[in-house]
């Protein structure tokens, strides 16, 4: 935390206007059935990840009394080349062959919010243009209202594939699937190619994160722009990796080994 510390200081010596901190919606644990998470839900230090970006948000509001704070906590952002390593965990297998294109963890239940790239440099340039009417701390949800299952995934994604019959999943329970990635973690240690999942990712199967963005949208005037949703988008990502591979894999792995480099999409023709 030395390095956000460090830049708050610098903020406030320089007469900064706001804070913008980009937490993440992995900072809170998913909420109780029946329930959804809000610009109000606490975080939690749970796994590594929500530690760090929990301790972040606590030093920004400290600071939020001499310089006023904005906390954006982030779903999980892609693009039309995926770029996001849980997502294209998904995507490779259930584009492959049989067994690993029909199987699910769990009932399937397991879900988190996205949000297009496009749509989060939107809502970066709401909280710019309305930062002076905001409060001296705001916590904001920067995802689409809602969450979108792996089942839901698996369903698109098969249904985009060409000329293929629509297959059903094969649902695996939470003792098969640590089975096969303790395997899977074995392989990519032996090939010096580890996999994206970890253990503790375990504990979520079946435990959707479910965020009502009620409040962002209505203080920003934002939302998430029509045609930009993750299953909208998913026809146009089965298409980039099925046809343009080696560009799939370079953006993956850069993003995935934190080298990203910016690259507009339309960069880029299917």
């Amino acid at each position: 935390m030395d390095g956000t510390s460090t830049v708050l200081q610098l903020a406030i010596e320089n007469g900064a206007r706001r804070m913008i901190f980009a937490s993440s919606l992995a900072a809170m644990l998913p909420p109780p059935k029946g329930e959804m998470l809000t610009e109000r839900s606490p975080t939690s230090a749970v796994i590594p990840y929500g530690e760090s970006k929990s301790a972040g948000e606590r030093l920004i509001l400290d600071a939020s009394r001499q310089l006023p704070a904005m906390v954006l906590r982030i779903g999980g952002v892609f693009t039309d080349w995926c770029e996001l390593p849980p997502l294209d965990s998904l995507i490779r297998p259930w584009v492959g062959g049989f067994p690993l294109n029909r199987i699910v963890a769990g009932h399937g239940n397991t879900a988190i919010p996205y949000i297009h790239r496009d749509d989060l440099v939107g809502l970066l340039r709401a909280c710019i243009d309305q930062s002076d009417r905001l409060g001296a701390h705001e916590v904001l949800l920067a995802s689409q209202h809602g969450s979108v299952s792996h089942l839901e995934l698996f369903d698109a994604i098969r249904e985009a594939l060409p000329k293929l019959e629509r297959v059903r999943p094969i649902f695996v329970s939470a003792t098969t699937a640590t089975i096969g990635l303790t395997l899977k973690l074995s392989l990519g240690l032996i090939t010096r190619n580890p996999p994206y999942e970890r253990r503790w990712m375990l504990q979520y199967i079946d435990r959707p994160w479910i965020a009502d963005t009620s409040y962002t949208r209505n203080i920003l005037g934002w939302d998430c722009a029509q045609r930009k949703g993750i299953l909208d988008r998913l026809p146009t990502m089965v298409d980039h990796y099925l046809h343009q591979r080696l560009l799939w894999n370079q953006r993956s792995r850069a993003r995935t080994s934190a080298k990203y480099l910016y690259t507009s999409d339309s960069d880029y023709q299917s």
